[in-house]
């Protein structure tokens, strides 16, 4: 499943919710997607917390985008962007989501449950 940087970030932080949904070993299950990692970084209020974050980061396995994940991005930002205040940034990983027939597994579900055929996973 491709996680959002909502439960990340959770995780990182050590939440008990974000632990119990990791279970033994997230990189077992989840895959990053480059923005939410590029998201988790460029959060980073100082360099420990920078290297803290990409010390956890490097154990998930990396979702690869391809060219046709930018074509659906475009497509759903011009489908949702205005009616549903929907990011680029998600558009992208719900196309990826969507190309690798992975669910998306985040807090902040209303973002990704107007994408149709996509799965949302809210964890907790």
């Amino acid at each position: 499943m491709l996680v959002d940087s909502s439960v990340v970030i959770d995780w990182c932080n050590g939440s008990p919710a974000a632990a119990a949904f990791a279970g033994v070993s997230p990189s077992s299950t989840w895959m990053l997607h480059p923005v939410v990692e590029v998201e988790i970084l460029a959060g980073a209020r100082n360099r420990g917390e920078l290297r803290r974050f990409a010390a956890t980061l490097d154990h998930l396995a990396p979702a690869r985008v391809a060219p046709a994940d930018f074509d659906h991005c475009r497509a759903f930002v011009k489908r949702h962007t205005l009616s549903h205040g929907l990011g680029w940034p998600d558009c992208l990983i719900a196309a990826t989501a969507l190309r690798l027939g992975v669910p998306v597994a985040t807090i902040n579900d209303k973002h990704f449950r107007i994408i149709r055929g996509l799965k949302v996973i809210r964890p907790y």
